[in-house]
This record gives C-alpha cells, structure tokens and sequence, in this order.
C-alpha cells in the first residue's frame, strides 16, 4: 500500500483499526489455546480411560483365569461295541494337548475327560497320557480309523475305532466337562 495516496484522515484511523485488529487476533488466539487445552485434557482423559479399561481385559482375575484355546470341533470315534472316544485339541497348537473323553463301557477311565500329550508318529498321531507315573499311549489316529489301547484291562489287543461325527459333542460341552472335573 503506498502511504502518500492515503488521505490524513485515513491515515489517523490506521492505528486504531491496527488496534482493532490486534485485539481481534489476541482473542482469537485465547480461544485457540483455550480450546487447544480443553482437547488436550480431553486426549489425556481419553487416554487414560482407554490405558485403565485396557488393563481391566488384559489381567486376569484372581478368580477367573484365561481359558485355555479350543479346537473349533469335536472328533467323536466309535468302536462296534459302543466304546465312545470323544477328543479336541487344548491349548495353543504348539503345546500339543488335547483332551479324550472316554464313554460306554466300564473302566476306571468311564465317562471322564483327560488331559493327554499329541505327537506325531508313523501311525499318524499318538495321544498319552500318565498312568502310575509312566507313559501311556492311549490312542493312535490316523484319518481312516483309531486304536484305542486302555489301562487296566488284560487284553493286549487295541479296539478299533471309526469316525462318528454325528456323536460329537460341542467343543463347550466337553471343556465344561473337563473344568467341572478338576
């Protein structure tokens, strides 16, 4: 702007309108920090809130510890005679647990679940579990069909057992099960 075509009356209202101006912008940078500390404790009760909940899921409590992963199915086998071998894998997949649930014939095992131990082997998989102390291969499962081997009984010959899917509990059922068992 060139000075010398301003007139002195405009020139006399300058410093006030200069004035005017700068307090405009004084408060609107008030308002600026004002609201810049509003959202600022806002973001720090937002955060805090969010670090406390967070916490609250993340530990568990006393009472109700973290349960263990399941298989999203059950495999139920089934031997001509009734025997009935329900069993899932527990836990994460690199712990190699699953849990066998044994029914309809009488043995100390009847109508309990089991923690047992999952390897692979030349059959296909074989699960055992701790029998006086000592290991006990209970069962081994390939995809066709299974041997089921029992403590306790005499006979040294396996039951063979066949896929039976429509016998097969939800995987809730049998953790209940085996939580209710302990």
């Amino acid at each position: 702007m060139n000075c010398s075509a301003l007139s002195q009356k405009q020139l006399a209202r300058m410093p006030q309108k200069l004035l005017s101006l700068s307090q405009k912008l004084l408060r609107l940078a008030r308002n600026i920090l004002s609201t810049e500390a509003v959202l600022e404790r806002s973001v720090s009760a937002f955060m805090f809130s969010w670090v406390l909940c967070m916490g609250c899921a993340t530990s568990p409590s006393s009472n109700t510890p973290a349960a263990p992963e399941m298989e999203k199915q059950v495999t139920s086998l089934l031997s001509t005679s009734g025997m009935n071998v329900q069993l899932m894998r527990w836990g994460a997949v690199e712990q190699q647990e699953a849990l066998l649930l044994f029914q309809g014939f009488e043995h100390p095992w009847a109508d309990k679940v089991l923690l047992h131990k999952v390897q692979p082997c030349r059959y296909g998989k074989c699960y055992s579990t701790e029998v006086n102390g000592q290991p006990w291969t209970t069962l081994l499962l390939d995809k066709e069909k299974a041997e089921l081997y029992l403590p306790f009984i005499n006979e040294s010959s396996p039951t063979s057992l066949s896929y039976a899917p429509e016998n097969a509990l939800k995987p809730e059922e049998l953790a209940q099960m085996f939580e209710s068992q302990k």
